[in-house]
């Protein structure tokens, strides 16, 4: 496994907020969601690159989580209809590359215990459990996933 350390500072993001349960997004509203998004994202103005989507997942509990899927922006002067701003921190993250040959959730667990064994402990101060980040060309009605998981932590 080559899970690292990463520093990402602070940003801004734009794009669409998801609020549900974990069976939603199992039964496939996020994917929908991100199909949505892919159609609109380029109305999203100031942005810092063409080359990512993100996935934000805040406020996990047994009863679900809040999502969005989004494009970070260098600062936001207008919000396209039915979007929203969210800002991240200046954060640490174990972070860990799953290809689209891996199984989602092994990737997980994996990071997860990574970060257990070298003796780091999830940020739980932070609303925000996870970021992930997408290739723009990911398609999520027709590939596999391929993305960077960061998991926020402290040292």
């Amino acid at each position: 496994m080559k899970a690292k350390i990463v520093v990402k500072e602070a940003l801004t993001a734009v794009g669409y907020c998801w609020k549900g349960t974990f069976e939603q997004a199992g039964a496939g509203e996020i994917r929908s969601l991100m199909s949505q998004f892919r159609e609109r994202m380029n109305d999203i103005s100031n942005l810092t690159s063409n080359e990512s989507i993100l996935g934000l997942s805040f406020d996990v509990s047994k009863e679900g989580f809040t999502y969005y899927i989004c494009r970070e922006v260098k600062k936001v002067d207008e919000l396209p209809e039915g979007m929203k701003a969210v800002s991240i921190p200046s954060l640490t993250y174990a972070t860990y590359d799953h290809r689209k040959d891996q199984n989602i959730e092994e990737s997980y667990s994996t990071i997860y215990q990574w970060i257990k064994e070298k003796g780091y402990a999830e940020d739980e101060k932070q609303e925000l459990t996870h970021f992930e980040i997408y290739p723009v060309k990911y398609d999520p009605m027709k590939d596999r996933p391929e993305l960077t998981i960061n998991i926020p932590i402290v040292i």
